[in-house]
């Protein structure tokens, strides 16, 4: 007997709304299909994924088998899951907007929150997201830790580490287009340093 080939399109919900989408699609891609746009830093559609800034977490429920209980949802990160059908993806659930709204309190302990004299101050997707998902304040007071300012990681790349969420686009960027793993981070968490490979 002959296996029936997967579906081509998988139909879910998300935030109320039926939406059908190609098989395979990630949910933050299904999420967008549906018009809703869920907040990510690591994720880019060009690039392997990541899953490591967990701005994307949304509540999802997957469909169970027939005959068996139904599964309760679970906070999972949207960027690094594939849709199925009869899946639901709660964008707004209470679980997800504190995840988000505790991601950005973290990446601002030790960010300069010096907004309007940056240079990328009205286009910078942090400052988007603060203002959007992040805490009204902070409850962290501790000395923001200095790192490196300036320092050149080549003829035409300079590095601000004070500003450096630790996204890992650009270490990807650099293993995944020209092929060239000339970026990584050492250290790890409140340590982590971007640095050229073989810098000491």
């Amino acid at each position: 007997m002959t296996a029936s080939p997967p579906p081509a399109t998988v139909t879910l919900t998300v935030d109320g709304h039926e939406v059908t989408v190609p098989a395979g699609t990630l949910a933050v891609e299904a999420a967008r299909a549906a018009g809703v746009d869920v907040p990510v830093f690591c994720y880019h559609p060009k690039l392997s994924l990541a899953g490591a800034c967990r701005m994307c977490m949304c509540e999802i429920g997957m469909a169970s088998p027939p005959g068996q209980p139904p599964r309760p949802p679970a906070m999972m990160t949207s960027c690094t899951t594939r849709v199925s059908n009869g899946m639901t993806i709660n964008t707004m659930a209470p679980g997800a907007l504190k995840a988000r709204e505790g991601v950005i309190e973290f990446l601002l302990i030790n960010h300069p929150l010096d907004c309007p004299v940056c240079d990328a101050g009205g286009e910078c997707p942090l400052q988007d997201n603060s203002h959007a998902w992040g805490p009204k304040e902070s409850r962290f007071e501790e000395q923001k830790r200095l790192a490196r300012k300036g320092a050149a990681l080549s003829p035409l790349v300079v590095l601000d580490q004070e500003r450096c969420i630790v996204c890992y686009r650009c270490t990807r960027f650099m293993d995944e287009v020209p092929g060239e793993a000339e970026l990584s981070f050492f250290n790890r968490g409140y340590t982590s340093q971007l640095r050229t490979v073989g810098d000491e």
